[in-house]
């Protein structure tokens, strides 16, 4: 959802003089400090005597711009008062969040983001594997470190049964494929029974990407205790559920 929030607010940024501004949320722990934090980013002065959202509503009130919330779903609800306040003031404000939960904000249009389209097994052949989403990002990725590495009649099933092992999930196929410059797909494939081990080498350089079971404990860390008790108990399941 970052990458998609990132190329959207990259077309749109010729609609809005007053620029397109991002807001990375995933640190930030208190709710209380949205505000401050919102000003920050967008070079917003915030005194210690007057309400940090009050100040941040008026400065952008004559403002054509695009914000960009990352990542809200564990601030949801700071987000949603923020955003409504905003909207209020400044009515040439385009808010874009990306969050897991709805912000359930007025006039909110929702734009949900589907997991890639993976072949089942029944198909094999080449020219449709090629057309499949997840397929093509692996490829894709596979290129970026390994120039030389084409989708074959032989090798494009054993792909496309990796990503099928790996749910279809971006991050995954991604640290995947970039396997290929040391390890072939079928190797990929056999090893992928521990896919933490196999995956958790290398990574970009941001921390909470870096290592697929560091971005599955990301996720975990922001949901409530039940949540988690609810996610401990589910573990017992071998498979699907």
């Amino acid at each position: 959802k970052t990458y998609l929030s990132f190329e959207a607010a990259g077309a749109a940024l010729p609609a809005y003089p007053d620029g397109v501004w991002l807001v990375e949320l995933e640190a930030l722990r208190d709710a209380s400090l949205l505000p401050q934090t919102v000003a920050l980013a967008l070079g917003i002065p915030i005194s210690a005597g007057e309400p940090a959202a009050a100040l941040l509503g008026a400065a952008l009130q004559p403002k054509l711009l695009l914000l960009v919330l990352n990542n809200c779903e564990h601030l949801a609800r700071a987000c949603r008062e923020l955003a409504e306040l905003l909207l209020r003031a400044c009515p040439q404000l385009t808010i874009l969040a990306t969050s897991r939960e709805i912000l359930r904000v007025a006039g909110e249009l929702v734009w949900p983001v589907p997991p890639l389209a993976t072949p089942d097994a029944s198909v094999t052949d080449l020219a449709q594997l090629s057309g499949y989403e997840a397929i093509r990002l692996f490829l894709e990725r596979a290129r970026a470190v390994s120039p030389g590495f084409a989708l074959t009649a032989r090798n494009a099933p054993v792909v496309a049964q990796i990503c099928r092992q790996l749910d279809s999930l971006p991050l995954a196929i991604e640290l995947a494929a970039a396997r290929v410059r040391h390890l072939s797909v079928e190797a990929i494939a056999a090893r992928l029974g521990d896919r933490f081990s196999l995956l958790s080498e290398g990574g970009s350089s941001e921390p909470r990407q870096q290592r697929l079971r560091v971005a599955l404990d990301w996720s975990y860390n922001v949901v409530s205790g039940p949540g988690r008790s609810c996610f401990r108990r589910l573990a017992v399941f071998a498979g699907g559920f």
